[in-house]
């Protein structure tokens, strides 16, 4: 049986996405998100590398600017890395498989507005009037 890994996400862009094709053809976009938790004093933020692999990525590049609230879902990993003073870095990494736009920082968390649907008065059919005449049994 295969081990399920599977990493949902909502959070904020750090900085505006960035979409590059590499030398072997297949764009790739990257970008950054943060992921806040908990409450108060137990309140924390975890920073993700997202990177959705494919043309996609170039459909959305343009709107993944900074403060952008996004969602999604993917495969977790961790990439490590050596800075130039040799310190070692360790990332957590999400391969998104689903990704969505949610909103942005001047639409107060909230996704875009729509359209509450028309309510449409429907004519209401009126039961036929039945009467009952002394002495009538009642029908059931």
């Amino acid at each position: 049986m295969a081990d399920i890994n599977v990493m949902t996400f909502t959070g904020r862009l750090t900085a505006d996405a960035v979409y590059k094709v590499l030398s072997t053809g297949k764009g790739l976009l990257t970008m950054n998100v943060a992921v806040n938790t908990g409450y108060g004093q137990y309140a924390k933020t975890t920073f993700l590398k997202v990177q959705q692999w494919g043309e996609r990525g170039a459909k959305v590049v343009e709107y993944c600017k900074k403060g952008q609230l996004v969602g999604g879902s993917g495969e977790l990993s961790t990439s490590s890395w050596s800075s130039q003073n040799g310190t070692q870095h360790t990332d957590l990494v999400v391969d998104v498989l689903s990704f969505q736009l949610l909103g942005s920082k001047k639409d107060g968390d909230a996704a875009p507005a729509v359209p509450a649907a028309k309510k449409v008065e429907e004519p209401q059919e009126s039961a036929p009037e039945y009467t009952m005449e002394d002495g009538e049994d009642i029908p059931f």
